[in-house]
């Protein structure tokens, strides 16, 4: 939940280091800041929903079962933020 907090508040340049980096972030601040905000976002709502599923989940339950917890709702922010960084780019000039 930590990182996402910096990706948020849009207080992270293009690098090559940390956040959302592609082609099409890194060669276009206007693109990289919204991309980064959503992505921010999206592994908040992630970070939040693997912790309540961790804690829902009884000690005893399959080790697979726990990184399912938390693979999946990563997977899920990932995928939904080059959907966005998509929809960006098609969006055309910004």
């Amino acid at each position: 939940m930590i990182i996402s907090i910096p990706l948020i508040l849009r207080v992270v340049p293009p690098n090559g280091v940390y956040g959302f980096r592609t082609a099409s972030t890194q060669s276009n601040s206007a693109i990289w800041y919204p991309a980064n905000t959503f992505m921010g976002w999206a592994l908040l709502v992630a970070a939040a929903i693997s912790a309540v599923v961790l804690l829902i989940l009884p000690a005893t339950v399959k080790r697979w079962l726990l990184w399912a917890a938390f693979l999946v709702p990563m997977f899920g922010a990932i995928v939904a933020s080059f959907v966005y960084l998509n929809g960006l780019i098609e969006s055309g000039p910004l």
